[in-house]
């Protein structure tokens, strides 16, 4: 921003979604009016795949999200992180892969 570079630590981050060419970041810290902290950058959600080498996984084509805060997936695809508000559809595309990343095998369910 206008002030300089910011910089913040990836355990933060709860999710990030895209929408065209911003991206949103939603972090764990809560300020005290009780809403999540947001960022929003002016790269696409593409530029920042890099962070699935860091612990998130893509839930669909606009949502990645940090694995550390996981904390269940529906029989029918959605994934609820701890301090989230509400659940994020995993599509067709990306369940295998997060699967797979999890090391789960759907077929044992």
């Amino acid at each position: 921003d206008k002030d300089g570079l910011h910089f913040f630590c990836l355990h933060n981050i709860l999710y990030a979604e895209g929408d065209g060419c911003y991206t949103t970041f939603y972090m764990i810290d809560t300020p005290p009016d009780g809403k999540s902290k947001e960022i929003v950058t002016s790269h696409n959600l593409g530029y920042y795949k890099i962070l699935m080498s860091y612990g998130f996984a893509q839930a669909n084509q606009s949502i990645l999200f940090n694995l550390a805060y996981l904390q269940r997936i529906t029989r029918s695809h959605e994934v609820l992180l701890l301090r989230a508000h509400g659940l994020i559809q995993v599509t067709p595309n990306y369940k295998d892969r997060l699967y797979e990343s999890l090391q789960i095998d759907e077929h044992k369910q």
